[in-house]
């Protein structure tokens, strides 16, 4: 992780973060049509990795942005 050089800095990580927060807004939405197409049989439980991973590698972006 780094320091902010200067506004440029700012405005790319207040960027960064917001992207991550509508990645991990998206991804929870696909992982509830994933639980009610698993709640009915559609879909095996594997299928939770997907939104899971995703949501974990948005996270991690939010997170490691440089402040």
């Amino acid at each position: 992780m780094t320091a902010s050089e200067g506004s440029w800095d700012t405005t790319a990580t207040d960027t960064v973060r917001l992207m991550a927060v509508l990645g991990i807004a998206s991804e929870l939405l696909a992982a509830g049509l994933t639980a009610a197409f698993v709640a009915v049989a559609r879909l095996r439980c594997w299928w939770y990795a997907v939104p899971a991973a995703l949501i974990t590698v948005a996270v991690l972006r939010m997170v490691f942005a440089a402040a």
